[in-house]
């Protein structure tokens, strides 16, 4: 019996989740590691160029790419027959830290979560780290 995938293609370079109607970058968006800032500069370049056809794609919220990592696998942690270039590396997500006061400029805390693609942990850390990023588009599980 084989095993069948949560995921489906659904364009060049954009992958489905059909149980929680969520379309991801099948590859890290362009950039490499890059601060928080960087990141959400990145994820607007990708609705700026309308890419794969959308312009509503947003970091994810922590519950989101955690439940994205494939605790059954490692390194990467990730359905790699979907996300074949996915790295063992961390990723950031939209959330802030709720213990860390926010900015009233920026509306955000100095502390975001962030998920590891090498085993399936999750952290918080300070939004100045570099790290990967993977953009979701659908409904938000704020």
């Amino acid at each position: 019996m084989t095993e069948q995938s949560r995921f489906t293609q659904h364009a060049e370079g954009v992958v489905y989740e059909p149980a929680r109607d969520l379309h991801w970058t099948q590859d890290d968006v362009p950039g490499g590691r890059m601060t928080h800032a960087a990141a959400l500069a990145a994820v607007a370049k990708l609705n700026a160029e309308a890419f794969g056809g959308f312009t509503d794609w947003r970091l994810p919220e922590v519950e989101e790419l955690f439940l994205l990592a494939d605790r059954s696998r490692c390194s990467p942690a990730i359905d790699v027959a979907f996300f074949p270039a996915c790295k063992s590396d961390w990723y950031w997500t939209a959330t802030d830290d709720a213990s860390e006061e926010k900015d009233e400029d920026t509306g955000h805390s100095a502390y975001a979560w962030f998920v590891d693609f090498g085993g399936g942990p999750s952290l918080v850390g300070s939004r100045v780290h570099g790290l990967r990023v993977r953009a979701v588009r659908g409904p938000s599980r704020q």
